[in-house]
């Protein structure tokens, strides 16, 4: 090529190799790409596992469990018991949590388990106010 001619239309010279060619992958500003970027689960992370979404977990229900066990506590008895179904569930929940970081359910399992803790300590203060009552009332 003569130092006076213009190359063509998406030439483009690299200085590593000392040739030209057509560019490659171009993108003109403002121009939408064609293939859809789509995050890949299938690649290989540094300790040679798959990268993938985290897997679900209970901590949902976990959370509405002790929900129901503290609003249904304070009226019976029985739905304040739920409240130990639902620790299992939250430390279920928070074991699984502990292996992914960032998951998105760490914080509504570690809600149900704070919840569930509460209720079950309401329940057994309130058993042993209960208790101290009846022993009162049998001294008398």
């Amino acid at each position: 090529m003569q130092p006076a001619e213009q190359p063509p239309q998406g030439f483009q010279w690299d200085p590593s190799t000392g040739q030209g060619g057509p560019v490659q992958n171009q993108m003109i500003q403002g121009q939408v790409p064609t293939t859809p970027t789509v995050p890949n689960y299938a690649t290989p992370m540094m300790g040679g596992g798959l990268h993938g979404p985290p897997p679900s977990t209970n901590a949902t229900a976990a959370l509405v469990i002790s929900l129901v066990g503290i609003v249904g506590g304070f009226i019976f008895w029985l739905p304040a018991l739920f409240s130990i179904v639902s620790l299992v569930m939250a430390n279920s929940a928070l074991k699984i949590t502990a292996q992914y970081p960032n998951h998105p359910d760490h914080g509504t399992a570690k809600a149900a388990q704070i919840l569930s803790w509460i209720v079950i300590g309401i329940l057994i203060l309130g058993v042993v106010l209960i208790g101290l009552f009846v022993l009162f009332l049998l001294t008398l």
